[in-house]
C-alpha cells in the first residue's frame, strides 16, 4: 500500500514541474496581418497591462506587455 500511494505521489509530482513554452508577444504580432490596433488595454499587475489588439482582418487577440501610459484605444500599436 506504502508503495503504490509512493509512485502515486511520485507520478503526481513529475506531472506538475512539466515545463511550458513560453510565449513571446512578438511571435504572437508577427503572425498577425497589420496594422494592429489597440481595442482594449487592462491593468495586470503594478506596472503591466494586458492588451485587446485587432489585426488587419479583425481578428482579436491578447497580449501582456509593460505598462505604456500613452497608449490610448483606437491608436496602432507598434512593438
Amino acid at each position: 500500500m506504502i508503495k503504490k500511494t509512493g509512485l502515486i505521489l511520485l507520478l503526481f509530482l513529475c506531472s506538475c514541474s512539466v515545463s511550458k513554452p513560453v510565449i513571446d508577444n512578438s511571435l504572437i504580432i508577427a503572425r498577425h496581418p497589420k496594422p494592429i490596433k489597440v481595442f482594449g488595454i487592462g491593468n495586470w499587475k503594478p506596472g503591466y497591462s494586458v492588451l485587446t489588439l485587432i489585426d488587419a482582418d479583425n481578428q482579436y487577440f491578447v497580449i501582456t506587455t509593460k505598462q505604456i501610459d500613452t497608449l490610448k484605444k483606437g491608436a496602432i500599436y507598434i512593438k
